[in-house]
C-alpha cells in the first residue's frame, strides 16, 4: 500500500478527489489497525480508484481550441507542473513537467519562489498558446504589491 502512495505522491495535488481516497487507505494501514489490511467495500473502492488514476491513458493530446491550464507547485527544491484541459467538465492531463530549482531561486522567499517557479514551468512547457496558470496563494502577495 505504501508503494502505491509513493507512486501517486508526485502528482497528488492534481488528482481529482485523491485526498478522499487516500484517507480511507491510510486509515486501513494505520498503527491502530491489524497487521493485515481489512478489505472492506470502502477500501476496495478507494484502492481501485487510486489504481485507476495511475493507469493509461495517462496523457491526452492537447486540443488547441480549448483553454490550457498549468498547475504549478514547488517545495523549495523542485518546481512541478501539470498541463491540463477541461473535457466534459473534468481536467485531462496533457503533460507533466518538473525541474530542480536554481540555487538563486531556492534562496528566495516563498512568494518570489512561487513566481519564479511558475515562470520556469511556463518556459519548460514551451506552448505558445494562451493558458491559465494555477499556483499557490503566495503569488497573490506579489500581485497585491504591484
Amino acid at each position: 500500500m505504501l508503494s502505491l502512495f509513493g507512486l501517486v505522491n508526485f502528482c497528488r495535488a492534481w488528482l481529482l478527489e485523491y485526498s478522499t481516497y487516500e484517507a480511507v487507505l491510510r486509515g486501513a494501514t494505520s498503527k491502530e489497525t491489524p497487521p493485515t489490511i481489512q478489505w472492506t467495500e470502502e477500501t476496495r473502492h478507494a484502492f481501485r480508484h487510486v489504481k485507476h488514476m495511475c493507469s493509461a491513458p495517462a496523457l491526452d493530446l492537447p486540443d488547441y481550441k480549448l483553454t490550457l491550464h498549468l498547475y504549478v507547485a514547488e517545495d523549495g527544491n523542485v518546481a512541478e507542473a501539470v498541463l491540463a484541459q477541461m473535457h466534459r467538465g473534468k481536467p485531462r492531463t496533457v503533460a507533466y513537467y518538473s525541474k530542480t530549482l536554481p540555487l538563486n531561486v531556492k534562496g528566495m522567499v516563498s512568494c518570489l519562489r512561487a513566481v519564479a517557479s511558475a515562470a520556469i514551468m511556463v518556459e519548460k512547457a514551451q506552448i505558445w498558446h494562451p493558458m491559465i496558470i494555477h499556483t499557490s496563494n503566495a503569488v497573490n502577495i506579489i500581485l497585491m504589491l504591484l
